[in-house]
């Protein structure tokens, strides 16, 4: 079961919401047949998600555009994917993963996530987790609701995705998963 992690690479994310979300990231980790997809990025929560599921000894496949091949010499992977651009990552990490799961993160967290909403309606079959810790991604959810609630979208974003702030319940449908994998 490949799971993409999508995150910031960035420190502050690491400081504020780090504990809790290693906390989440180790008990997948330990979970059988579980591999990581990643953005291969060494810095922030991103490079910590790398960091638990190595020591798990997980298979890690990283994936990055061209433009950030050397960032695989501080993050070894077991497969290394170089894209064109980062669409043709995002691509890739679709195509690649069978669960997404989102923990906080920037823009590029929100590129991803909307990205992979997006390709959901043509390609769908993946599992979309989104970990709301500490009400993280609220804001975002009142906007898509608001959509919801224009007509804007056809279903409500809880409807199709699992949003919750709860790492017992994630861990839950992950394991469900992988076992019916």
């Amino acid at each position: 079961m490949n799971i993409f992690v999508a995150t910031s690479a960035r420190d502050a994310v690491l400081e504020k919401y780090g504990d809790d979300c290693c906390l989440l990231l180790e008990k997948i980790a330990e979970l059988e047949n579980t591999n990581l997809v990643f953005g291969a990025y060494f810095c922030g929560l991103m490079g910590k998600t790398y960091e638990i599921f190595k020591k798990h000894r997980k298979r890690i496949i990283g994936v990055a555009p061209e433009t950030c091949k050397d960032d695989f010499s501080k993050v070894p992977c077991d497969e290394e994917i170089l894209t064109t651009s980062s669409m043709t990552r995002l691509e890739t990490i679709y195509e690649k993963s069978d669960i997404l799961l989102f923990l906080p993160g920037g823009i590029g967290t929100y590129s991803e996530l909307f990205a992979c909403l997006e390709e959901m309606k043509s390609n769908p079959g993946k599992k979309i987790i989104l970990y709301n810790v500490d009400f993280f991604f609220s804001p975002m959810l009142e906007e898509m609701y608001h959509l919801y609630q224009e007509g804007l979208l056809e279903q409500n974003l809880g409807e199709y995705i699992l949003i919750s702030n709860s790492k017992e319940e994630i861990i839950e449908k992950i394991k469900e998963s992988v076992e019916n994998e």
